[in-house]
């Protein structure tokens, strides 16, 4: 695999993870993000990036830890949260 199908693979969950979270809140919890993001985060987790290449293992750990935040986060949201009226729906 060449350098450029590497950080190709890494933009890719990048720009997935910013796409799929740039709705309304609500427009948000809808949206399956764990879902959107597994292929993209099985796949860069799958790189073999040479040792040499520090700048790239280090650009794929930060993905892997946005995405992996930012589905938590997901997660979250999707507790029951208080209605308007403060009743819990």
């Amino acid at each position: 695999m060449k350098i450029a199908d590497i950080r190709s693979a890494i933009e890719s969950l990048n720009w997935s993870r910013q796409n799929a979270t740039g709705g309304t809140r609500d427009e948000n919890k809808r949206t399956d993000l764990a879902a959107i993001l597994a292929p993209r985060i099985v796949a860069v987790q799958n790189l073999v990036i040479p040792e040499r290449f520090t700048r790239d293992i280090e650009n794929r750990r930060h993905a892997l830890d946005a995405a992996k935040n930012v589905i938590y986060r997901w997660a979250l949201s999707r507790v029951e949260q208080p209605a308007d009226d403060g009743q819990w729906v």
